[in-house]
């Protein structure tokens, strides 16, 4: 296949995925997903940027929704791997996810407001090298992520609590349990006023911060949030 021939079938891909987006028609972001992974680990895949300009927000929409349908939501909280077993087909399409992501977030850094898709972006990315154990990359791209969300949706945004959730992790897994506890607090704070003391969108928080006091040594804190954990999940 020509590199021409690519760059056709991806600008289609991705123009659908835009139409997609507008409509919210989920099951079929899924496919153009996959469709944009294959193309992407193809050695001659290219596609004209200036063709994406007019429509640059919906394609980035469609992008983020195709991808946490078929991965970055399920990564949301899961520690990386400490040693990964090599797998020929997870990596080619962990390269797909990686080139696709990068330049989704390419496009979001030529817009000329940064906002909530160039939030979205970052943290994408940053997500994607955390459950790959490359925490020096995931670092810098939520602490470039944090006041976009902020400037963007605002400092109480239940999406910041996402991201520094994310952050917390990388802290985590680097035993660096001190500089994870307040960003864990903050993550739960948001979430508490955006959804209720008593919410069952908090349990995650509340879990995170749980498991960090418990390895701090804090027990009768993390006694106090796992009965709360208890009530609101009914356990």
């Amino acid at each position: 296949m020509t590199g021409d021939s690519n760059r056709f079938r991806s600008n289609d891909v991705l123009m659908i995925a835009s139409g997609y987006s507008g409509r919210s028609q989920k099951s079929r972001l899924a496919p153009l997903s996959r469709q944009l992974q294959r193309l992407a680990n193809r050695s001659k895949f290219s596609y004209d940027p200036g063709m994406m300009k007019p429509i640059v927000r919906k394609i980035m929409a469609g992008l983020f929704l195709a991808f946490a349908l078929t991965a970055c939501e399920e990564q949301a909280s899961s520690p990386p791997a400490s040693q990964p077993e090599s797998n020929p087909v997870r990596e080619s399409d962990d390269a797909g996810k990686e080139f696709i992501l990068l330049e989704a977030l390419r496009q979001a850094e030529a817009l000329e407001q940064p906002d909530s898709v160039l939030a979205a972006a970052l943290h994408d990315v940053g997500e994607l090298y955390r459950v790959r154990g490359d925490l020096a990359a995931a670092e810098p791209y939520f602490w470039r992520a944090l006041p976009v969300w902020a400037a963007s949706v605002g400092a109480m945004d239940p999406r910041m609590a996402i991201t520094l959730s994310s952050l917390a992790l990388v802290f985590e897994a680097r035993k660096e349990y001190a500089k994870a506890v307040p960003l864990v607090e903050q993550a739960l704070k948001i979430r508490e006023v955006a959804f209720g003391v008593e919410h069952p969108r908090i349990v995650p928080s509340l879990e995170q911060y749980a498991g960090l006091l418990r390895v701090l040594n804090r027990r009768e804190e993390a006694e106090r949030i796992e009965a709360r954990i208890a009530r609101i999940t009914g356990s």
